[in-house]
């Protein structure tokens, strides 16, 4: 593929960043304009590029000069002082963290969705990448959106430890290990054990909502403005990978009738699974590794659309950043 500038990527070391590395090993970019950085403790790791590793450098604020894009694969914490620190050494920025979501100044680019706003003039170098949550529910409904116009949106959301990161997948599988040998597990991580529970708080409730819950709201109606009401409920479930969605979304306008998998057809990113009596539907298994959202389980009734979705939330975030960066590294 044709070679791109310097491309910095900070949070190498977690599973968004190791899933972006190994994405770009697959898109055959180049070794040599890569550079990889993470926190103190991570200094001096290696990352596997295909068979190749990279080493991991400790992040600095003078780590971005010469880059041309940089990545940010970090807490929301870390996120705001590093983008500002790349945007002085003139990189464009793409922020994973969600830190700049509540900034109109900042582009939300949800990719093959919006992604026209980054052809226009915006103030300063950082973009805003959608979450892999508003993505599953933007990309299942927008055809919706587009054929039927929706008013109103029940989501519900399950998120398997990896949206939680390494520190997550390392406490489900510690939890699991310890209620199977008798042991009372620790709780760390989330707010209650997760082995073998499902807890519906992610992020801290205030005023009725989690913080994830009112993150969603504001990236979906910077997606398609006020005119959509969005009710969304997250939970951690036990499993590893992925996000399962159940979506209710009501239609101002009534379906005619017939298969309803022909709203999905020609839509970006979307693959219809739905032949329920042959147990073919979205699942997380099915999803991990593809880069489209999976939905089925599509049934209609009083103006309302259900589904179930499901996507691959660590491969959605990297492959979605990836995208967005090799856009801005091709800008003057």
């Amino acid at each position: 593929m044709e070679e791109h500038s310097q491309l910095a990527l900070v949070g190498a070391t977690g599973m968004v960043g190791r899933e972006i590395v190994a994405q770009l090993a697959q898109r055959d970019y180049s070794a040599g304009r890569l550079s990889l950085f993470a926190s103190a403790r991570s200094e001096a790791e290696e990352v596997e590029f295909g068979e190749e590793t990279l080493p991991v450098e400790k992040v600095e604020p003078r780590s971005f000069k010469g880059a041309r894009v940089v990545i940010l694969a970090t807490p929301a914490s870390e996120a705001t002082g590093l983008a500002l620190a790349a945007q002085q050494e003139g990189a464009w920025v793409v922020d994973v963290s969600g830190a700049f979501l509540g900034s109109q100044e900042v582009p939300w680019v949800a990719p093959k969705l919006n992604e026209g706003v980054l052809d226009k003039p915006f103030a300063g170098r950082i973009v805003s990448l959608a979450s892999p949550l508003s993505q599953l529910v933007a990309f299942a409904l927008e055809p919706v959106r587009r054929a039927l116009e929706i008013s109103d949106v029940q989501a519900t959301l399950l998120l398997g430890s990896a949206s939680a990161g390494n520190a997550g997948q390392r406490t489900l599988e510690k939890q699991t290990a310890d209620l199977m040998g008798g042991r009372e597990p620790e709780v760390a991580v989330f707010p209650h054990r997760l082995g073998y529970n499902i807890i519906p708080e992610v992020g801290g409730i205030a005023a009725g909502q989690s913080a994830q819950e009112r993150s969603v709201i504001l990236e979906l109606t910077r997606l398609w403005g006020s005119s959509v009401d969005v009710t969304p409920t997250l939970l951690w479930v036990p499993t590893f990978h992925g996000v399962v969605a159940t979506l209710s979304a009501h239609t101002g306008k009534a379906w005619a009738g017939g298969d309803l998998a022909a709203l999905f057809k020609g839509a970006d990113c979307v693959q219809v699974l739905d032949k329920p009596e042959e147990h073919i539907y979205p699942m997380p298994m099915l999803a991990t590794g593809d880069a489209s959202v999976h939905v089925g389980r599509l049934r209609y009734a009083r103006n309302r659309l259900h589904l179930v979705a499901a996507v691959d939330n660590v491969g959605c975030a990297a492959n979605g950043a990836i995208d967005v960066a090799l856009k801005l590294a091709s800008r003057s």
